[in-house]
Parts: C-alpha cells; structure tokens; sequence
C-alpha cells in the first residue's frame, strides 16, 4: 500500500498545486483586470480634458469671429456724416476802441435759416461764442467813473452735421 499512498500522496500534491496555480491565475486576471481599470479611468480623463480643451478652442474661435463679422459689420454700416459751421455776426458793428468800444454786441439768430437747414437733414452738434476785448476811452464823458465790461461777443458759431449723400 505504500505505491498506493505514495501514489494518492503524489495525486493530492498535484492537485494542491493545480489548486494554488488556479489560484495564482484567478488572482493575476483580478490584478489585470484591476490595471486595466485603471489604465481605462486615466485614458477617460485623458480624454476628457482633450474633449474640454477642443470646446474652449472652439468657444475662443466662435467669438473670434464674432468680433471679426462686427467690425466688419461697423464697417460697412457705419454711419458718414458731413458736417458744416454757420457763423452769426452782431447787427450792429461796435468799434474795439474808442468811444463805440464800451457799446455791448447782442448777436441775433436767423431762425429761418436754421429751420431751412434743419428741413435739410442738418442736426446742431454744438455751438460756441466767439468773444474779443473791448478798450473803451473811459476819458471820455460818456463813459464816466464806473467800471465798464470790456468782453462782449465777436461772433456765433454754429456746427450742424447730416448723414452723407453718397
């Protein structure tokens, strides 16, 4: 009995080491399977991060363009404007010395005019009076002891503007 136990010995030996190499292969396929998980969730975020930076790309780019298309848009639609200066004398011509020299200007605008020019497309951007100095002869009676304003008004500058007629 002895081949006999030898032999059941060396059977149970096999066995116990096909046993333990199952194990080992089940044990190696769960660690395969665990790298390539792994490996799978890095490749994933890999992608994702490519995926995020081809939207931000493209986002950047769609905007680009839009900014590209406005100014061109601006461009071709911007408005052009002419523009034009109407100067407005006192009525009554008062002389820088003498005796007429302390005599105020009072400048009047011609209404007509600027209703015409307004029935023309004409708009008034802004308007600003010219003034000069004055040096009145305060020997003479006239103009007495008192102090005199010696700044009145030269002229009236109007600036209007229209769109161009091209």
């Amino acid at each position: 009995m002895s081949e006999n136990e030898n032999l059941q010995g060396k059977i149970e030996e096999k066995q116990e080491v096909e046993k333990t190499e199952v194990e080992k292969t089940e044990v190696e396929k769960i660690e395969v399977e665990k790298v390539d998980d792994i490996t799978e969730k890095k490749t994933k975020k890999k992608s994702n991060k490519a995926v995020r930076f081809i939207l931000v790309l493209l986002i950047i780019l769609l905007a680009m363009n839009s900014m590209i298309l406005y100014k061109i848009y601006i461009r071709v639609n911007y408005t052009k404007w002419e523009y034009k200066s109407i100067i407005f004398q006192p009525s009554k011509e008062n002389g820088k010395t003498g005796t007429q020299a302390g005599s105020s200007n009072s400048i009047e605008v011609s209404e007509q005019e600027l209703n015409y020019l307004g029935s023309d497309g004409w708009e008034i951007v802004t308007s600003y009076l010219e003034m000069e100095t004055a040096y009145p002869d305060l020997s003479s009676e006239k103009a007495g002891v008192s102090l005199m304003t010696n700044v009145r008004p030269q002229k009236l500058v109007i600036i209007l503007k229209r769109k161009r007629r091209d």
